[in-house]
């Protein structure tokens, strides 16, 4: 093991957050490229201080003869065999580490990160690579869970838990109270006729595709979700110390950028000491919500369409910035619980799917969706036009949606993005200008404003996002708020927001949304996570570019210009042109005009 990498890991003396770093296994990766180091961090903290009073239920919590609250967490850590001195943490997203799929191993190499993670979540389901957080369980602490399940396919079977996670433990059998709803705000019916085994139900009758199940019990076992932030500060407080550490930036994808929306709005981005943990954040496609921690929680249960249905996730404060929410008279911003010292820099990212599915714009207008907010110094928002919540593979092939699904790739942006963010913290230059669609120009709209071009099937509706009334469950809910979509042009594809090349000039139109084919049910709701992919007919190509070269020599250019905003790197164009020729080769063989939806719109 290199000098740096002991020095990261062992040669500064412990603080009482971080008590011990227990290494299970080190040595290089198979390729040579890493040093990896895998083991378990445990941690003490001190219920009474400041920051950690706000941990719900951290005063119920067991304590050693110290009077602190222990807990360990999984870590896995790998360093360059060349470089290391920037940190780069991703947030664990369900026990799993994507850092390499999202930025590329060659990226991330040249760029020279050590790369850090850190189990933070309870529930992760057993796995030889899943990293988890070991939290003190509650004693006599039982509360109300309920679990939801749209199934796709006819079965008998419901979860207890999202994605294959480990459910809380049930108090009592006979507290287990099922509904189901025909829609999102459909009337509950209650249904009998299950049992329970182990962390699922068993029904006598196969469930119906797309309907909405909802099974409510008594849980026991509760624990401070919370401590998960503490110990990714801790854990990177403790890195900070090491004087060959330059810069510490934090990555989020999806659930993970949520996570990061959390640890800033409670007040974790400031160790024990008061100085600032993460120099700088990229949190992508978490559109507007944030993740919630609270007693019971289920951190895997993400809000879509049709999933995750009045969780917790879409609550106020979504802006970083101060806003009054006209409702509740309350006042709030992501960011406000911060001291100027702590603030990080942060990019905000999403796709357009986050506009259609979770309350994106909220991140950059009034709650009412009357006026747009000017983001902080600080914060930078950036909107993939026609993206979807991952891009789907080119060519694309047609799932569970009604359309195919959007192949736009912008993670050549997020290169872009991530790079700009490590000069913005460690050089001060400044960052890439925000591109997001706004209220004043008419590039952000409701649905209802929105250009619907001829020849396809738009949808009438997003999906809402309400206030949640209470804590109880089956939850009360209250207003919507004011979330609006990207307007269009002529074809279908977005007006505002960082275009790709392949959306700039297009061979076909990309969107933020798809609807659910009719075999998964409900084929009028949107599909969760997906956008649609509209390619042009080859005659429509023909006739827009009149050969490969004209069409490429604007896909360059289209390329370039991004390029010298610094929303992509020089040394990525030529792969992005090796794409953008086999694109161009498949949408010769399109011998069909445009596709249009067979997915019905339902109304509102």
């Amino acid at each position: 093991m290199s000098r740096m990498l002991l020095v990261l890991l062992a040669a500064l003396p412990l603080t009482a957050k971080l008590v011990r770093l227990e290494v299970s296994s080190r040595g290089a990766t198979n390729d040579g490229a890493y040093e990896r180091v895998v083991g378990k961090a445990h941690f003490a903290v001190d219920p009474h201080h400041r920051l950690n009073r706000g941990i719900e239920d951290i005063a119920l919590a067991p304590r050693n003869a110290a009077g602190q609250v222990e807990f360990s967490a999984d870590f896995y850590m790998l360093r360059p065999r060349a470089g290391g001195r920037s940190v780069l943490f991703e947030v664990s997203n369900r026990g799993g580490r994507g850092l390499m799929n999202t930025f590329g191993q060659d990226f991330l190499l040249r760029e020279g990160h050590t790369l850090v993670w850190l189990g933070w979540q309870h529930d992760v389901a057993k796995g030889e690579d899943a990293l988890r957080l070991y939290a003190p369980v509650l004693p006599g602490v039982t509360g109300a869970v309920r679990a939801e399940f749209v199934p796709n396919t006819s079965t008998k079977k419901m979860p207890l838990a999202e994605s294959g996670h480990v459910p809380y433990a049930v108090s009592d059998d006979l507290s287990i109270r099922v509904t189901v709803r025909d829609t999102e705000n459909g009337a509950r019916r209650e249904l009998t006729g299950f049992r329970r085994e182990g962390g699922s139900l068993i029904f006598d009758e196969p469930l119906t595709p797309g309907k909405v199940y909802d099974a409510v019990y008594t849980a026991r076992d509760a624990v401070p979700l919370m401590l998960g932030l503490a110990g990714i500060r801790d854990l990177i407080a403790h890195l900070r110390d090491s004087d060959v550490v330059r810069s510490v930036m934090a990555f989020g994808n999806s659930q993970s950028a949520m996570l990061l929306r959390a640890l800033l709005y409670h007040g974790f981005n400031e160790d024990e000491q008061g100085r600032r943990v993460f120099d700088g954040i990229l949190g992508n496609i978490a559109g507007g919500r944030r993740s919630y921690l609270g007693r019971f929680a289920q951190p895997s249960r993400t809000a879509a369409p049709l999933r995750a249905l009045f969780y917790r996730t879409d609550e106020f404060p979504f802006a970083d910035g101060m806003l009054t929410d006209p409702v509740t008279g309350s006042k709030d911003g992501v960011l406000t619980h911060l001291k100027a010292s702590t603030l990080p820099k942060v990019m905000w990212t999403n796709s357009a799917y986050e506009y259609w599915g979770s309350a994106g714009s909220l991140l950059h207008t009034t709650l009412d969706g009357a006026k747009d907010v000017t983001p902080p110094p600080s914060t930078r928002i950036y909107m993939f036009a026609g993206g979807q919540h991952g891009p789907a593979a080119f060519p694309p092939k047609r799932g569970n949606g009604a359309n195919l699904p959007s192949p736009n790739n912008y993670r050549w942006a997020l290169r872009g993005l991530l790079h700009a963010l490590r000069q913005w913290v460690e050089e001060g230059k400044a960052p890439p200008v925000s591109r997001y669609p706004r209220i004043a120009d008419e590039t952000l709209v409701s649905v209802p404003k929105l250009r619907k071009p001829g020849g396809l099937l738009w949808p009438d509706h997003q999906r809402p996002s309400y206030r949640i009334e209470g804590k109880q469950e089956p939850p009360r809910v209250g207003a919507k708020y004011g979330a609006l979509v990207p307007q269009v042009d002529a074809d279908g594809n977005d007006v505002a927001g960082l275009r790709m090349p392949e959306v700039a000039v297009p061979l076909g139109v990309y969107t933020g949304w798809n609807f659910r084919s009719a075999a998964i049910g409900q084929p009028g709701e949107l599909l969760g996570g997906a956008g649609s992919f509209f390619p042009f007919s080859r005659d429509e190509v023909i006739a827009r570019y009149g050969s490969r070269e004209k069409y490429m020599a604007r896909y360059e250019a289209a390329a370039r210009e991004l390029m010298r905003g610094r929303y992509l790197l020089s040394e990525d164009i030529l792969e992005l042109r090796k794409a953008a020729i086999a694109r161009w080769d498949w949408a010769m063989q399109q011998g069909a005009p445009s596709g249009v939806s067979v997915a019905g719109s339902r109304a509102r």
